[in-house]
């Protein structure tokens, strides 16, 4: 194939996470759930905080993925010269499949993990997490290998000195959150200024 064709095909993958914007939106997300759930934990049950804690992290989730389409139309692609390409309308049918394979690969999970020791859930955990990160990221460069070793670490330390479950996803979320989304944002900014924004005609 033409090297030129073939770097164009190749745009959108490479073009998906040049910025670090999905680190960011994956590692704010998981923060938000892990706050959550740890103030779900210090209100009771019937409280109607319940509610507003619900509502605020739909709004984060929300916020997230506009909030990243947003920047990668009006500054990614205008900073690569690179247009996002048109996709086909998602089909009714194929997004309720998407639904329920997510909702019971959940559901085999917890399953799982719930006969597993705490070493054992760190190291699903750990990696699942090496295998995500090392996708999204390439590990192109050695301070990403640094940032995943720090998570991994991390998890494991968790594992070691928190003793209850619930307690431990909650550190799971926040740790690995906290790191996903500083590699993103250290990522963005490396791209900012190794790139230039368009310029006026």
């Amino acid at each position: 194939m033409n090297p030129q064709v073939d770097d164009y095909l190749s745009r959108p993958v490479r073009y998906q996470n040049i910025d670090g914007l999905f680190q960011v939106m994956w590692g704010t997300a998981q923060m938000g759930q892990g706050a959550f759930f740890w103030l779900a934990s210090v209100t009771p049950l019937d409280s109607f905080l319940h509610w507003v804690y619900m509502g605020v992290l739909g709004l984060l989730f929300a916020g997230l993925y506009f909030g990243r389409k947003y920047v990668k139309r009006h500054v990614t692609y205008a900073r690569t010269g690179f247009a996002e390409p048109l996709r086909r309308s998602v089909q009714p049918w194929a997004l309720a499949v998407a639904m329920l394979l997510s909702v019971g690969m959940v559901i085999v999970l917890r399953v799982f993990l719930k006969h597993l020791g705490p070493t054992g859930v760190a190291t699903v955990i750990c990696l699942a997490n090496a295998l995500l990160f090392a996708f999204v990221t390439r590990l192109d460069q050695f301070w990403k290998s640094a940032s995943l070793c720090a998570m991994t670490l991390g998890t494991l330390a968790i594992a070691l000195i928190v003793p209850d479950r619930l307690t431990m996803e909650r550190w799971y979320l926040l740790v690995n959150g906290f790191c996903w989304a500083a590699t993103g944002a250290t990522t963005f900014i490396l791209y900012l200024r190794h790139s230039h924004p368009p310029e006026a005609a």
